[in-house]
Formats: structure tokens, sequence, C-alpha cells
């Protein structure tokens, strides 16, 4: 004897589609991600239905549960790879710090002697405050 597995009525689903949009926005607080929470909520409830589907009731509790599920997963995400690339954006930073200073020494100076002894003073305090008021020498060295 085989079983069956569960299926779920499309009408049914569809009567609970508006809510669990309105739930994936209370959840997730971005529109699209908002979007992709119930999308993912109800292919979910389409490829593998709760037991006891019919039930509106029980649909709905289930529905709720899949929506919060997917939307912490989201944030879960989002939050991981923020992290990753906040790291990796300052690592580069840093790590090419010293290289384009010693670069940038070159630039500097053909700019004080392109832009003459009066703005000599401007340049700098530029530089100083580029270097965050260390001396062009202790940044090099």
């Amino acid at each position: 004897m085989s079983e069956q597995s569960p299926t779920i009525d499309r009408s049914l689903l569809l009567e609970q589609s508006g809510w669990v949009l309105r739930l994936a926005h209370n959840l997730v607080r971005d529109p699209y991600g908002a979007d992709d929470v119930a999308q993912e909520t109800l292919l979910a409830a389409l490829a593998a239905p709760p037991g006891d589907a019919a039930d509106a009731r029980r649909l709905r509790a289930w529905l709720g549960r899949v929506a919060f599920n997917l939307a912490h997963l989201a944030t879960r995400r989002s939050m991981r790879r923020r992290a990753r690339e906040e790291d990796v954006a300052r690592g580069e930073n840093l790590a090419d710090a010293p290289l384009v200073l010693i670069v940038d020494i070159g630039k500097q100076q053909t700019y004080r002697a392109g832009l003459g002894a009066g703005c000599q003073g401007l340049v700098d305090r530029a530089i100083e405050r580029f270097l965050g008021h260390r001396s062009l020498g202790d940044a090099v060295g």
C-alpha cells in the first residue's frame, strides 16, 4: 500500500497569499526582500505542503512559520554578507595605503612645483590632514 503525499488546494493557498505578503513585509521591512520571502513561502507550500493543508487556520500557521524562518535566514545571510564585505573593504584600504602613499609622494611634489610658493602651505595642510596629522616621513618610514 503506497502512501500519498499531501496536496494543497491552490485556491486556499491563493486566499492566504495576501496575508503571507503582509507578514513578509512586517518581518523583512524591505519591499524586494519581502516579495522574495513571500514567493519562497508559497513555493514551499506547493512543493511540500503540510499534512493538514485543507484546514485554513492550520495552513496559515504553517505558512507563518515558514515565512518567519525564511525571513530569519535572509536576514542572517544579509548580515554575514555585509560583515564579509566590510572586512574585505577594510583590508584592501589598509593593505594598499602604503603603496598609494608612496606613489602619491611623486605627484605631491609635482603639484607643489606647479602651484608655486603661494599655495604650498595649503597643500601641506591637505597632506597633513590626509595623513592624520603625521608627517610625510613618518607615514612612509
